[in-house]
């Protein structure tokens, strides 16, 4: 017979930390959402520094919101395999290195191809 905790409601350990669980989860779905929508406000100054129509700039959220519809369902079935969390640590660590991209981006392809990698860590 084991003597693992069957759930985390069960588990001694995670029910000491769930403020920070629940501020760390709360503060990555904020910043995930918001990610989403606030490049809009940049787009008019992408497309400037770019000098590009804004009708190629807006790929830029495009593609980030598509990415988000493709992954979602892929990611949430995975988490049921390999498990909540470590899906959750990957797609954090995922999430920062697609924003750390998207600073160093000079180019709309690269600037797109980081959105992508950016919403893949997202879900």
């Amino acid at each position: 017979m084991s003597t693992m905790p069957k759930t985390y409601q069960e588990d001694a350990g995670i029910q000491k930390k769930r403020w920070i669980i629940l501020i760390v989860l709360n503060l990555f779905t904020f910043m995930s959402t918001l990610d989403g929508s606030i490049v809009n406000i940049a787009l008019p100054v992408l497309s400037k520094q770019l000098g590009l129509p804004i009708a190629q700039i807006e790929w830029v959220t495009t593609g980030y919101l598509m990415a988000i519809c493709a992954f979602i369902l892929f990611f949430g079935k995975l988490g049921d395999i390999a498990g909540k969390i470590k899906i959750f640590k990957i797609g954090t660590i995922i999430f920062i290195i697609g924003s750390l991209l998207c600073g160093f981006s000079t180019s709309l392809p690269f600037l797109i191809f980081s959105r992508v990698i950016q919403a893949v860590g997202a879900r």
